[in-house]
């Protein structure tokens, strides 16, 4: 993939401002350090984030290349392959002969 590096560091840097949230989230639930309950909310709160990024992945992931990783050059080449005769060539002797 030729945008696999811009990508990566798109989403390493949206999925970083979750390491930036988690300690104001943090900090705005938990009242008690003590309370179990309150640091259920936290886990919760962070199980459900996973969960909900790994869901809409599994919905609108796919394997396949997509359309946009073709460079121009890429894309002029396959265009140029389709100019292409499809004759069937023959080469005999070092001389390209016809096979009819």
């Amino acid at each position: 993939p030729n945008f696999a590096g811009l990508l990566l560091g798109i989403t390493n840097g949206l999925g970083n401002i979750s390491s930036i949230l988690a300690p104001l989230v943090a900090g705005f639930v938990v009242t008690d350090e003590t309370s179990k309950e309150q640091w259920m909310v936290i886990f919760y709160i962070c199980a459900a984030t996973f969960f909900f990024g790994n869901l809409m992945f599994l919905m609108f992931g796919t394997a396949e290349v997509q359309p946009w990783n073709n460079t121009l050059e890429e894309i002029e080449k396959s265009s140029d392959d389709e100019n292409l005769s499809t004759q069937d060539d023959d080469i005999r002797d070092g001389r390209l002969a016809k096979v009819m």
